[in-house]
């Protein structure tokens, strides 16, 4: 069965503040004189991001889980079928902790009991130091739960071999590290995802294809994580 998609999404018109920050961050990426850009976000990868946030702008869908992330939970597909739950899918690709904390509204709108999330490779590969992108998603989390809403701390996922990028490894463990502490201090749920996909430090080859998203068989291994600690959530 294929869960990871990437589907493409009726164009809408971005309004307020995450339009305006979908246009600022993709033209800094854009700049040559930016430092150690990783990421290039084309036109039509713009067109994608704005489309998506439009869509969730408008959406009236609510659901118990929301998945909150950026590609790696935006190819996930039908989380309510990985799941077997209702879940919504609030990926974005090229989203970074900042981008997820100013459209996080729309995800508390949706009224879910638990938002699990995952970010940071976009971040990191950015070059946005590690105390900064936790900083950030302390702040997701905190915001989560002033709204009531019990938040999951994802891991960071590693990147695998062939993408030839140990130093964003090495990022994605300090930060790991220091989310763990965050979440043992907030009394927040975090899962190390990298338990199941990169016990050897690294994802696994079988998990992705392309170094950073997922195959079918990452994704059940990601559903096989998760979903008990969901289950006992909702039913505690």
């Amino acid at each position: 069965m294929k869960f990871a998609v990437g589907s493409s999404l009726a164009v809408g018109i971005v309004i307020g503040a995450v339009a305006d920050h979908c246009l600022d961050r993709v033209a800094a990426v854009l700049r040559p004189q930016q430092p150690a850009a990783h990421l290039s976000v084309s036109a039509v990868g713009l067109n994608h991001v704005k489309s998506r946030s439009a869509f969730f702008q408008q959406s009236q869908s609510e659901a118990a889980v929301v998945m909150l992330g950026d590609s790696i939970t935006e190819y996930g597909g039908d989380w309510s079928e990985l799941l077997a739950m209702p879940a919504l899918n609030r990926g974005i690709a090229y989203d970074t902790a900042e981008d997820m904390l100013l459209r996080l509204d729309e995800v508390i709108e949706r009224k879910p009991r638990i938002v699990a999330v995952m970010v940071g490779v976009n971040d990191l590969r950015s070059g946005v130091p590690v105390d900064l992108v936790a900083a950030r998603i302390e702040k997701i989390l905190t915001k989560l739960k002033a709204a009531n809403v019990q938040p999951v701390m994802q891991s960071t996922l590693l990147t695998a071999e062939q993408l030839g990028e140990p130093a964003t490894n090495a990022a994605i463990t300090l930060l790991n590290r220091s989310l763990s502490q965050l979440c043992t201090s907030q009394d927040v749920p975090f899962l190390n995802l990298n338990a199941s996909l990169a016990p050897e430090g690294t994802l696994d080859a079988e998990m992705t294809f392309d170094g950073i998203h997922l195959t079918d068989a990452g994704y059940l291994r990601w559903r096989n994580a998760l979903d008990p600690l969901l289950r006992h959530l909702l039913n505690s």
